[in-house]
């Protein structure tokens, strides 16, 4: 990993890094199940290895809940004080960075759109794909979550898309490969990040929506090299 990668990470104190990963790990549950690995040194010596949870307050206190123990199904519980807190190392590195790539992904977007908002964008940009012959764009709307953070996600897609299919008709053969799809549908799913299937001249884009492991993603380039291997 270079230099530059491991420079996009969060310059916070370790305390209120624990706190600040914590609430996006109770979050993102599903996603970062096995992510957030953190080794805690406690200002006693006390050295403590697990997975964040989540935070609580209690008595103007803060206290952090790690699952401890290499069973994910069966994990110990362990409570820690964050004001007993030296230090924190996380591994792998990856997780820390996916992360901060993805906060700051959702906050160059703006605030999150209505539904409504959605809808009339999603209408805009079809009328431009229908004027270049491109495929246009449907969404399966009763699978993707209104969360505000689901919402940023398709966003996101929104922009995306158009611009692998830009990158993809830059060449005869790859214009010819996506003339024979006529519709691209956006899902929402609990899955793989990103997965593109095709069914005739229908192809799906099922996505994570609102995980940061999706926002972390280079979504345009991921779409355009996802979409190619199905063309």
């Amino acid at each position: 990993m270079n230099r530059d990668a491991l420079s996009k990470t969060f310059s916070e104190s370790p305390r209120r890094l624990l706190l600040h990963l914590a609430e996006l790990a109770e979050k993102n549950a599903a996603t970062l199940k096995e992510s957030f690995r953190a080794r805690i040194f406690l200002a006693s010596g006390l050295v403590i290895d697990g997975r964040l949870l989540r935070s609580f307050q209690e008595d103007r206190a803060d206290y952090l809940i790690l699952a401890t123990g290499e069973d994910p199904e069966d994990p110990g519980m362990c409570y820690i004080s964050l004001d007993h807190v030296a230090a924190v190392e996380f591994t792998p590195a990856s997780s820390l960075i996916q992360a901060a790539s993805a906060q700051s992904r959702v906050e160059s977007l703006g605030p999150a759109p209505t539904r409504l908002e959605l809808k009339r964008d999603l209408e805009k940009f079809n009328q431009k794909l229908s004027a270049d012959k491109s495929p246009l764009v449907e969404c399966d709307w009763p699978t993707l979550g209104d969360s505000d953070a689901e919402r940023l996600s398709l966003k996101a897609m929104f922009s995306a898309i158009p611009a692998a299919l830009k990158e993809i008709v830059r060449d005869p053969m790859g214009a010819a490969a996506l003339g024979a799809v006529s519709k691209l549908i956006v899902r929402g799913g609990r899955g793989p990040v990103l997965t593109l299937t095709r069914d005739g001249d229908a192809v799906s884009l099922e996505c994570a929506l609102g995980q940061p492991a999706l926002m972390a993603l280079d979504l345009p380039l991921e779409i355009k090299k996802r979409l190619e291997a199905v063309l």
